[in-house]
């Protein structure tokens, strides 16, 4: 398994992390499938997404896979060549802010699979933790700066 992970503080307390990072994930999962009002362990969705190595829309299954209050939200992405695990670990600081570890393990099922993610994996890794601390940027400014109604998962941007 190839893992990449990133680490990111927020200003705000886990249980505040966690609504948004639920209301938002919530978000993602309805624009694939609108059926969907809420997530829970097992919660999982058919879709089309693009995968690293070929940029190819393909079938995909995204389930959930854990839910812990407050400390961490899991997922995983399947496809015809492996599977995805992302993880948001959250964990409360001394100075009340939120560390975020975002993690990503990718799964292939075959040997080439392997190798053309070794072949673009350095690349790959510099693009990521850009394209992932962005997200994570975003997401806490969404935490700290918004009011929006986590209840319903729709948070309202200024």
């Amino acid at each position: 398994m190839k893992q990449v992970s990133t680490k990111y503080k927020m200003k705000a307390t886990p249980q505040r992390v966690y609504a948004v990072i639920l209301a938002e994930q919530l978000r993602y999962f309805q624009f694939y499938d609108a059926t969907v009002t809420e997530l829970q362990q097992g919660t999982t969705i058919q879709t089309q997404l693009r995968t690293k190595t070929s940029r190819k829309l393909v079938p995909a299954t995204m389930t959930i896979t854990q839910l812990v209050q407050n400390a961490a939200f899991s997922s995983v992405v399947a496809y015809h060549g492996g599977a995805i695990a992302q993880t948001f670990a959250l964990t409360a600081c001394a100075d009340g802010q939120t560390e975020v570890t975002y993690t990503e393990q990718n799964q292939f099922d075959d040997k080439r699979g392997d190798l053309n993610f070794d072949t673009v994996s350095l690349l790959y890794r510099f693009f990521y933790k850009r394209a992932v601390t962005k997200r994570l940027k975003k997401l806490a400014e969404i935490v700290e700066n918004d009011s929006g109604d986590l209840q319903t998962g729709v948070a309202r941007h200024a």
